[in-house]
């Protein structure tokens, strides 16, 4: 009995310091110019995004994303993007991705980049995080999402610890190796058609999930290096409306969302731009998917959870960042303080 009460008092002990911890932090992130936070209500979980790729709109879908979460769900969460020089926020910037340091403090980190430069240092604090066993979540370009230069300093430790361009570090952690897309564009309307195959297993991250079509074209999911077949579960599929000459030899279905439970708690979807989110489906399944890799299933109703959009979802017809556009402006600006 006395044992029981002192492991009932050390975890309480460890409760109030995680407590003081967060409210410590949170109080710093309320005041930090590079940094979107919402805070949410004590003992829910804490999620941090990283939103930096210039093409499909991260910008716009995991803010919207992380909003829902804390309004509907009293989560706290904060979003770190690329930033310029001037602390505007701008993908295209390699060595800009902010907000390494809060991994120590999240439940669970969600990656929407792509191609965002390492060092030593945030390579170190992302490694610390992946040894935690901490749940990830992914979306899109996450499984190319970091990289390093040649002629960077930290470069052979880098390339040691296998942080290349869709290198050993970022095809264990999705569970396979990026292998490219099929083809269209904007001008050929719906690129993929998403749905369930009739094998797929019942989960809750599929409560409430409907058949829809994305604008975005289909992300070819090979092999992760070292295994003969998928490591991973997969949920969703996408079958590609439009094809690549060069891509017809490869299979013309693929897995859209994936899960893994080893060593830690994964899921990774692949077909998600900014224009995907507008339907109920696709943001349905981003935060059911943030739901099971917290452990949270059992609060996922049966025909899923709310996901109305909060405020009007506006995004560009063109979500790209190209040569001479402008930056998308201040991150604590984002969510309208």
């Amino acid at each position: 009995m006395m044992r029981f009460l002192l492991i009932l008092l050390s975890c309480a002990l460890v409760e109030a310091v995680i407590a003081n911890d967060r409210s410590a932090l949170f109080k710093q992130l309320n005041q930090r110019e590079d940094i979107s936070f919402l805070q949410g209500k004590a003992g829910k979980p804490y999620v941090h995004f990283f939103a930096a790729e210039a093409e499909y709109g991260a910008f716009f879908s995991m803010p919207m994303i992380a909003e829902m979460l804390n309004k509907y769900h009293r989560f706290s969460v904060s979003v770190s993007y690329a930033l310029d020089d001037d602390g505007n926020i701008d993908s295209r910037v390699k060595d800009g991705l902010q907000g390494f340091e809060l991994l120590e403090h999240a439940d669970l980190l969600v990656v929407f980049s792509r191609t965002k430069n390492l060092t030593k240092k945030t390579s170190v604090l992302f490694r610390d995080y992946l040894d935690s066993g901490k749940p990830i979540v992914g979306f899109r370009t996450a499984n190319h999402g970091f990289r390093f230069e040649k002629d960077d300093p930290d470069s052979k430790y880098l390339d040691k610890e296998g942080w290349g361009h869709k290198g050993p570090q970022l095809c264990h952690m999705w569970k396979h190796k990026f292998g490219g897309h099929h083809g269209g564009s904007k001008r050929d309307g719906y690129l993929t058609e998403i749905f369930l195959e009739s094998k797929a297993p019942k989960h809750p991250i599929l409560n409430g999930f409907e058949p829809y079509k994305d604008p975005r074209h289909l992300y070819i999911l090979l092999n992760e290096p070292g295994k003969k077949a998928y490591d991973f579960t997969p949920l969703v599929h996408g079958k590609a409306l439009k094809l690549f000459e060069h891509k017809k030899h490869l299979p013309t279905v693929q897995p859209t969302v994936i899960i893994s439970d080893t060593p830690r708690r994964m899921v990774y979807s692949s077909t998600c731009g900014a224009d995907t989110f507008r339907h109920p489906s696709a943001r349905r399944l981003a935060l059911q998917s943030i739901f099971w890799a917290l452990k949270l299933e059992d609060q996922i109703p049966a025909n899923g959870l709310k996901v109305d959009f909060l405020r009007t979802y506006e995004i560009p017809e063109d979500t790209h960042l190209r040569k001479g556009e402008p930056h998308r402006g201040k991150p604590s600006d984002v969510f309208g303080k």
